[in-house]
């Protein structure tokens, strides 16, 4: 043991709590995944909830880990009373991310046996349900991690699997590696964007696939009234766009102007993470009155 204790429980404490950023990402890709093959009704937690149901309850897991820790650092305190509650917070992330397990499978057995028509699209098949098996497969290496941090503080500091590094290493450490090598395998940008959907409604609008980050990149075709009206308050015509879309509706996409493209062409950036679906219909409902009122 060392001697300054409370920076090593702090370190400590660093190390045990982190493979919960993974657990949060696990429990977005699973909405997003069910948004890409538009199988919320499959789901017995709309997605919408569903990240913030779960990480609620590993933020609750994380608050308690640390307060043990902290307890653990106090010498008026019995230390074995922080590790409880260290034990506790484990046990909740356990019970937590089990949970999450259960309505993934649920999911995933639904859509198996009544899949939706964007499901077995041609963009779709095969792809969202390679993504729930890399998911299932970082689910288990998180889970197996947890269970083994449940297992070393159940035995006690002077037990044998706090004495000796190597079993962090092997079951905490390199279990989080080969997650992050399996999440960057089965990447999920290569989920089909469900809200591809809304851009092919809009006039003179063209997006092709995401084929990684977490973005899409739709061409416009902008009348020459409107690129006649840019110039007038010096501005790029895909500028002007953008703004008269951010002062309309309050949605913020970034000029592709910015971003070097091909001159004579017009883009727009935007994610495709935005939360609910009332923008979308802002998105459309503004470029119909924008094409409408700089119609050539």
């Amino acid at each position: 043991m060392t001697d300054q204790l409370a920076p090593y429980i702090a370190q400590y404490m660093l190390i045990l709590v982190a493979p919960g950023l993974f657990a949060a990402s696990v429990y977005m890709i699973l909405g997003r995944a069910i948004l890409s093959v538009q199988g919320e009704a499959h789901s017995p937690v709309a997605p919408r909830r569903l990240t913030r149901t779960f990480v609620w309850g590993d933020v609750l897991s994380f608050v308690t880990q640390v307060a043990g820790g902290s307890l653990q650092s106090m010498k008026k305190v019995d230390p074995k009373i922080g590790e409880r509650v260290v034990l506790g917070g484990l046990v909740l992330q356990i019970l937590v991310f089990a949970a999450f397990a259960a309505v993934a499978l649920v999911w995933h057995r639904r859509m198996k046996r009544e899949p939706t028509a964007a499901a077995s699209s041609s963009g779709a098949a095969g792809r969202w349900e390679s993504v729930m098996l890399m998911l299932y497969a970082v689910g288990s290496l998180v889970m197996v991690r947890c269970v083994f941090r449940v297992v070393e503080y159940g035995m006690g500091r002077e037990a044998y699997l706090l004495r000796n590094e190597w079993t962090m290493f092997v079951f905490d450490s390199a279990l989080m590696v080969v997650a992050v090598g399996v999440f960057a395998w089965w990447y999920p940008g290569r989920l089909p964007e469900p809200r591809k959907g809304i851009y092919e409604q809009m006039e003179g609008v063209e997006v092709q696939e995401p084929q990684g980050a977490m973005y899409l990149f739709p061409r416009i075709t902008i009348p020459q009234k409107a690129i006649d009206a840019a110039k007038e308050v010096n501005e790029v015509a895909d500028e002007f766009y953008c703004l008269q879309l951010l002062e309309r509706t309050g949605i913020c996409v970034i000029p592709g102007s910015g971003f070097g493209q091909q001159e004579g062409t017009w883009h727009f950036r935007t994610t495709f993470l935005a939360p609910g679906d009332d923008y979308a219909i802002d998105l459309v409902n503004f470029h119909k009155e924008f094409m409408d009122k700089y119609r050539d």
